[in-house]
């Protein structure tokens, strides 16, 4: 923050969302969004950083020789292996009475300059890919093979170009649309801007960062 390297840990949950402190002042931060909402930085916001939340299986095909930290043995004994289903009996503080979502239904969302748009999981698996126009912005959403992980790009290769060749009627590109690269002429090997991405949870109703996105311009 302005420089100054922060160390986090876990302070609190709410609404099934971690939230966490800083030991250099003793801020509360809120993680879905990295905003410190109490204490002396309070208003103060993290840098996003671009990564990929993806299932091991799918992280394994696009990086083969990649290398995955190993978790530390003393450390291990304080994970509850319950955590996921214990949170679900849990009741949450938002719900949205006379609609069909449910208040546990997963959505994908993203948020581009202050203008925010959710799609319902269920839909968007069904009817992937998903090509949609937010605040002015062409976006192409994409299921990943896995069936769990998805991204979000940018779908534009040109500034005047509509969409990515091979998109205009709603197809994928040759090649391999979950990772956006084309493979058709004349943009072989280009690929659209990676807005962002995540992996649905075989085990929980939630995806930690499907409820936020900003997205470059």
């Amino acid at each position: 923050m302005n420089g100054r390297a922060l160390h986090f840990y876990l302070a609190g949950i709410n609404n099934q969302n971690f939230l966490m402190r800083d030991k250099e002042t003793g801020t509360w931060w809120q993680q879905i969004t990295g905003k410190a909402i109490y204490g002396p930085l309070g208003g103060a916001a993290l840098d996003l950083v671009l990564s990929d939340e993806l299932t091991f299986g799918q992280w394994r095909s696009e990086s083969p020789s990649g290398q995955v930290l190993a978790p530390v043995v003393k450390y291990v004994k304080e994970y509850d292996p319950n955590w996921e289903p214990d949170v679900a009996k849990l009741p949450v503080v938002v719900s949205f009475p006379g609609t069909e979502l449910k208040s546990r239904d997963v959505v994908v969302g993203l948020t581009i300059d202050g203008v925010a748009r959710a799609y319902p999981w269920e839909t968007f698996a069904k009817q992937s890919p998903v090509l949609d126009r937010v605040n002015g912005t062409p976006l192409l959403l994409v299921l990943g093979p896995d069936g769990k992980s998805f991204r979000v790009f940018i779908a534009r290769l040109q500034p005047r170009q509509r969409h990515p060749p091979g998109l205009a009627d709603g197809g994928f590109p040759a090649g391999h649309p979950h990772r956006g690269e084309v493979r058709d002429a004349p943009h072989v090997g280009q690929r659209p801007s990676h807005a962002w991405s995540c992996a649905r949870s075989k085990e929980s109703d939630q995806c930690d960062c499907a409820a936020l996105a900003a997205l470059a311009k």
